[in-house]
């Protein structure tokens, strides 16, 4: 999934120069956040349901390559490097003491485990290896008594690939939300059409970091995921896209060339 050209020093260099500024703007995107998906009265973790996927329209069955409507419409990448990087996983707790699951592969180097409550105090999180051993951060920041950053360094040439795990934890049983993200050269581009012709798969680009699909599907109506894959490296190429939720559940989806 994703690879970095950065060594564990320049990665703090670069975090420390944004120390403020960066970590004042995920503080308030992911307060934003947790205010919302605390509102929608999600179920525990362990009452999760494992969502259900429509079948395949005859066209997208066929697995063969789909003529656009025009090739006029480049898909624009974005930087996999700025700020914390790109998004690996993300998900919310009512009590902040759940545990998720999220994957290591060989394109990840560093990652930042982030988290952030309104109200629970002093949010932190245990990362453990495929294997059940805890990892230890190399980098623990705090700007303030509801979000905690810890930054995993060389977790793949020392612990390996595989299914992490995170086990959140705070001063008190409150609603916390959480990211992992890892700086990345190698990033994923596009969005969600209703048509698998549609070429537009952006739309409306925003200047938004860090955000590689900018349309995304609309409720009760199939869609489709076109995107490309950006990279410095060759041959890189997909061959099959995981859709899961909560880290719980894996759906593998097949791929139609366009």
């Amino acid at each position: 999934m994703l690879k970095f050209a950065f060594l564990a020093l320049v990665l703090l260099g670069l975090v420390s120069g944004l120390d403020v500024d960066s970590q004042n703007k995920i503080s308030e995107r992911l307060s934003s956040k947790l205010l919302q998906y605390n509102s929608f009265g999600l179920p525990e973790v362990s009452q999760r349901f494992q969502p259900e996927f429509a079948a395949k329209s005859a066209v997208a069955a066929t697995n063969a390559p789909i003529s656009c409507y025009n090739r006029s419409i480049d898909i624009l990448p974005h930087d996999g490097t700025a700020q914390y990087g790109d998004l690996v996983e993300s998900d919310f707790s009512s009590t902040c003491s759940d545990t998720f699951t999220f994957y290591v592969d060989n394109f990840i180097d560093e990652f930042f485990v982030i988290i952030t409550t309104l109200d629970a105090l002093n949010p932190r999180a245990t990362v453990y290896n495929p294997i059940g051993g805890e990892v230890s951060s190399c980098k623990d920041y705090a700007s303030s008594a509801t979000q905690s950053i810890h930054l995993i360094c060389n977790g793949k040439n020392i612990h390996g690939t595989g299914a992490y795990t995170v086990k959140l934890a705070a001063d008190m049983n409150k609603p916390c939300i959480f990211e992992i993200r890892a700086p990345t050269k190698l990033t994923v581009d596009g969005g969600f059409v209703e048509d698998i012709r549609d070429d537009d798969v952006q739309q409306i680009i925003l200047s938004t970091a860090n955000q590689g699909i900018f349309r995304f599907p609309l409720e009760n109506q199939a869609s489709y995921l076109a995107f490309k894959v950006e990279s410095e490296e060759f041959p890189i190429h997909p061959e099959e896209v995981h859709l899961y939720t909560n880290g719980q559940f894996d759906i593998k989806m097949d791929l139609n060339l366009r």
